[in-house]
């Protein structure tokens, strides 16, 4: 799925694999650039927890940046604030973490982004 600036997205390609190895991955993402004459404005891919072939990505799209989707990014987070070394989960406020998370995914400009981001990092930061 490709998203415009808008937020409109469209099917780009499927690619049926027999798995997931270097090989079958790096055939796909060919695939893909010989479909999509345009592939070079790509700017993000957003990747899956499971996506083990971040340096395929960064090797065949070298000017565009891989995060991870925030569904697994406040997951993550979750889990990482339940550790004792923490402070255990009674010492975060949950809601406000997973707020700021959604906050920085929808910032609509870089100086609300980096704005965002200080806030979680000051909630984030006695513990850290």
């Amino acid at each position: 799925m490709v998203h415009d600036v808008y937020g409109h997205g469209q099917y780009v390609q499927h690619s049926l694999m027999e798995n997931e190895s270097t090989e079958c991955l790096a055939d796909a993402i060919e695939a893909f650039k010989l479909s999509n004459p345009s592939w070079e404005q790509i700017r993000v891919i957003v990747i899956d927890r499971a996506m083990g072939e971040l340096s395929l990505l960064e090797t065949h799209f070298p000017h565009v940046k891989v995060i991870l989707r925030h569904f697994h990014l406040k997951k993550y987070i979750r889990s990482e604030m339940k550790k004792s070394k923490y402070g255990g989960p009674s010492s975060f406020d949950m809601y406000q973490v997973e707020d700021a998370v959604d906050m920085l995914r929808t910032a609509p400009t870089i100086e609300d982004y980096t704005k965002y981001l200080k806030y979680l990092y000051f909630l984030l930061e006695p513990h850290i």
